[in-house]
């Protein structure tokens, strides 16, 4: 199945996308110490080029470091305050790979075609984050199983299955949301919680919805600079 016919599908079916729920408990706090990291890249057949290393500020990326390809392989060093959403960009590809950055040692591998697919080992968000995103597959799995009934129904205008489809696609949504809301309540101490949150601003969910969510986060979560931007958001819906 080729992406673009996917992501067709998806548009025309106005699903959101976002991105496995842990049921371990992470405990995310904003630190007042500066701690280090280390972050090696392995992308099995990429050519030579560079790596990037971006925040996400005010929902853009903004480019923090860079390295180049040496024995095949992208080394990041440096020091982070607090737990950071970050993507890891390339030369040669639009596609890039979100991670937490964290005071850990972080190893991140993908084939050069696939890097929407990365492996990100390392640090205990990282994990969580993992397993959250693994979880939400199973979701968009149930998506693409609906595909080829999608096609053969548009493709013989047979407006009675487009409409069966549509529901069960508003049903798979509906549980999403359930699902990831349900981590936020869950584990109000964890940084996971705050990229749900911001992902769910994105697609338009109700603000009482995200309000309630949010209240429901530590307080030692909300001091995080990216909670305090997600607070910023939600007000402003």
């Amino acid at each position: 199945m080729k992406n673009s016919q996917i992501y067709c599908f998806i548009l025309c079916i106005w699903l959101f996308s976002c991105q496995d729920v842990s049921t371990t408990s992470t405990t995310e706090v904003k630190s007042t110490s500066t701690k280090t990291y280390s972050i090696i890249v392995n992308i099995d057949g990429i050519p030579k080029g560079n790596a990037y290393l971006n925040i996400v500020k005010a929902q853009q990326l903004k480019k923090i470091d860079s390295a180049s390809l040496s024995d095949n392989q992208f080394i990041f060093n440096g020091h982070v305050k607090e737990p950071t959403l970050v993507w890891l960009t390339f030369d040669y590809t639009t596609q890039g790979i979100p991670f937490i950055l964290e005071p850990s040692a972080i190893d991140i591998s993908a084939e050069v075609l696939h890097v929407n697919n990365a492996l990100i080992k390392g640090g205990p968000l990282n994990n969580s984050y993992s397993a959250f995103r693994r979880k939400s597959l199973l979701f968009f799995s149930k998506i693409d199983s609906r595909y080829q009934r999608f096609q053969r129904a548009r493709l013989e205008n047979d407006s009675a299955q487009l409409q069966l489809i549509h529901k069960e696609i508003s049903d798979i949504k509906a549980a999403y949301l359930e699902f990831c809301i349900a981590y936020v309540y869950k584990q109000p101490d964890s940084f996971v919680s705050l990229i749900i949150l911001n992902d769910l601003i994105d697609e338009k969910v109700d603000k009482k919805v995200l309000t309630e969510a949010f209240t429901a986060c530590s307080s030692r979560l909300k001091e995080n600079s990216f909670a305090q931007t997600i607070f910023t958001r939600i007000h402003l819906l």
